[in-house]
Protein backbone atom coordinates (compact mmCIF):
# COMPACT_ATOMS: atom_id res chain seq x y z
CA UNK A 1 0.00 0.00 0.00
CA UNK A 2 1.38 3.37 -1.05
CA UNK A 3 1.52 6.23 1.41
CA UNK A 4 0.33 9.58 0.20
CA UNK A 5 3.07 12.08 0.98
CA UNK A 6 2.20 15.68 0.28
CA UNK A 7 4.75 18.34 -0.39
CA UNK A 8 4.54 21.41 1.89
CA UNK A 9 2.94 23.55 -0.84
CA UNK A 10 0.28 20.89 -1.53
CA UNK A 11 -0.38 20.55 2.19
CA UNK A 12 -0.84 24.32 2.49
CA UNK A 13 -3.30 24.40 -0.41
CA UNK A 14 -5.34 21.57 1.12
CA UNK A 15 -5.34 23.24 4.52
CA UNK A 16 -6.43 26.56 3.00
CA UNK A 17 -9.26 24.81 1.12
CA UNK A 18 -10.37 22.94 4.24
CA UNK A 19 -10.36 26.16 6.27
CA UNK A 20 -12.40 27.92 3.58
CA UNK A 21 -14.97 25.12 3.53
CA UNK A 22 -15.22 25.14 7.34
CA UNK A 23 -15.77 28.90 7.37
CA UNK A 24 -18.43 28.54 4.66
CA UNK A 25 -20.20 25.82 6.67
CA UNK A 26 -20.10 27.90 9.88
CA UNK A 27 -21.37 30.96 8.02
CA UNK A 28 -24.23 28.97 6.46
CA UNK A 29 -25.14 27.41 9.83
CA UNK A 30 -25.03 30.82 11.52
CA UNK A 31 -27.24 32.41 8.89
CA UNK A 32 -29.68 29.51 9.09
CA UNK A 33 -29.79 29.73 12.89
CA UNK A 34 -30.23 33.50 12.83
CA UNK A 35 -33.00 33.11 10.26
CA UNK A 36 -34.86 30.59 12.42
CA UNK A 37 -34.48 32.81 15.51
CA UNK A 38 -35.72 35.85 13.58
CA UNK A 39 -38.55 34.01 11.79
CA UNK A 40 -39.98 32.46 14.94
CA UNK A 41 -39.07 35.43 17.19
CA UNK A 42 -37.32 33.11 19.62
CA UNK A 43 -36.07 34.46 22.95
CA UNK A 44 -32.87 32.65 23.88
CA UNK A 45 -32.19 34.58 27.08
CA UNK A 46 -33.59 31.82 29.36
CA UNK A 47 -30.90 29.49 27.99
CA UNK A 48 -27.99 31.82 28.73
CA UNK A 49 -26.24 30.67 31.89
CA UNK A 50 -24.32 33.02 34.17
CA UNK A 51 -20.52 32.83 34.03
CA UNK A 52 -19.33 30.22 36.53
CA UNK A 53 -15.98 31.92 37.17
CA UNK A 54 -17.70 35.25 37.81
CA UNK A 55 -20.24 33.59 40.11
CA UNK A 56 -17.79 31.47 42.13
CA UNK A 57 -14.60 33.56 42.23
CA UNK A 58 -15.93 37.05 41.56
CA UNK A 59 -13.61 37.70 38.61
CA UNK A 60 -14.19 37.88 34.90
CA UNK A 61 -13.38 34.80 32.85
CA UNK A 62 -11.38 35.08 29.61
CA UNK A 63 -14.61 34.92 27.60
CA UNK A 64 -16.73 37.32 29.66
CA UNK A 65 -18.43 39.86 27.42
CA UNK A 66 -18.21 37.72 24.29
CA UNK A 67 -21.97 37.29 23.85
CA UNK A 68 -22.64 40.99 24.31
CA UNK A 69 -19.77 41.81 21.99
CA UNK A 70 -21.24 39.53 19.32
CA UNK A 71 -24.69 41.11 19.73
CA UNK A 72 -23.26 44.64 19.42
CA UNK A 73 -21.26 43.59 16.35
CA UNK A 74 -24.40 42.23 14.69
CA UNK A 75 -26.08 45.59 15.32
CA UNK A 76 -23.14 47.44 13.75
CA UNK A 77 -21.90 48.94 17.02
CA UNK A 78 -18.23 48.13 16.52
CA UNK A 79 -16.85 50.28 19.35
CA UNK A 80 -19.25 48.71 21.87
CA UNK A 81 -18.29 45.31 20.54
CA UNK A 82 -14.59 46.11 20.96
CA UNK A 83 -15.23 47.28 24.51
CA UNK A 84 -17.04 44.13 25.65
CA UNK A 85 -14.63 41.67 24.04
CA UNK A 86 -12.12 42.71 21.35
CA UNK A 87 -11.66 39.12 20.14
CA UNK A 88 -15.12 39.09 18.56
CA UNK A 89 -14.59 41.95 16.07
CA UNK A 90 -11.00 40.81 15.47
CA UNK A 91 -12.15 37.27 14.70
CA UNK A 92 -14.99 38.52 12.53
CA UNK A 93 -12.61 40.75 10.56
CA UNK A 94 -9.94 38.09 10.02
CA UNK A 95 -12.37 35.28 9.21
CA UNK A 96 -14.55 37.55 7.09
CA UNK A 97 -11.63 38.81 5.02
CA UNK A 98 -10.29 35.27 4.64
CA UNK A 99 -13.69 34.02 3.45
CA UNK A 100 -14.25 36.94 1.07
CA UNK A 101 -10.83 36.64 -0.59
CA UNK A 102 -11.16 32.88 -1.00
CA UNK A 103 -14.65 33.25 -2.42
CA UNK A 104 -13.25 35.73 -4.95
CA UNK A 105 -10.43 33.27 -5.69
CA UNK A 106 -12.99 30.56 -6.43
CA UNK A 107 -15.17 32.86 -8.55
CA UNK A 108 -12.21 34.11 -10.61
CA UNK A 109 -10.67 30.62 -10.85
CA UNK A 110 -7.47 31.66 -9.12
CA UNK A 111 -6.82 35.01 -10.80
CA UNK A 112 -7.36 36.71 -7.43
CA UNK A 113 -5.26 35.22 -4.68
CA UNK A 114 -6.90 34.44 -1.37
CA UNK A 115 -5.57 35.53 2.00
CA UNK A 116 -3.01 33.09 3.37
CA UNK A 117 -3.40 31.50 6.80
CA UNK A 118 -0.65 32.47 9.23
CA UNK A 119 -0.12 31.22 12.77
CA UNK A 120 0.34 34.87 13.71
CA UNK A 121 -3.44 35.37 13.47
CA UNK A 122 -3.95 32.76 16.22
CA UNK A 123 -1.15 34.17 18.35
CA UNK A 124 -2.75 37.61 18.12
CA UNK A 125 -6.11 36.14 19.14
CA UNK A 126 -4.57 34.50 22.22
CA UNK A 127 -2.81 37.75 23.11
CA UNK A 128 -6.09 39.66 22.79
CA UNK A 129 -7.85 37.21 25.14
CA UNK A 130 -5.06 37.35 27.73
CA UNK A 131 -4.75 41.16 27.66
CA UNK A 132 -8.55 41.57 27.82
CA UNK A 133 -8.72 39.16 30.79
CA UNK A 134 -5.96 41.03 32.66
CA UNK A 135 -7.36 44.50 31.89
CA UNK A 136 -10.92 43.70 32.99
CA UNK A 137 -9.84 41.98 36.19
CA UNK A 138 -7.36 44.72 37.15
CA UNK A 139 -10.15 47.27 36.68
CA UNK A 140 -12.47 45.10 38.78
CA UNK A 141 -10.11 44.14 41.59
CA UNK A 142 -7.93 47.24 41.89
CA UNK A 143 -10.43 49.99 41.04
CA UNK A 144 -13.77 48.22 41.77
CA UNK A 145 -15.05 49.09 38.31
CA UNK A 146 -17.44 46.52 36.88
CA UNK A 147 -16.96 46.77 33.14
CA UNK A 148 -19.51 44.08 32.38
CA UNK A 149 -22.69 44.43 34.45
Amino acid sequence: MKKLILQPAERDVRMEETLYRLLTAFLAAGLLGAGVIWLFRLDLSPFLLPCALRTWLGIYCPGCGGSRSFRFLLHGQILQSLFYHPLVPYGAAVCGWYWITHTLRHLTRGRIKGMRYRNLYCYLAVAIVILNFIWKNVMLLAFHMELIP
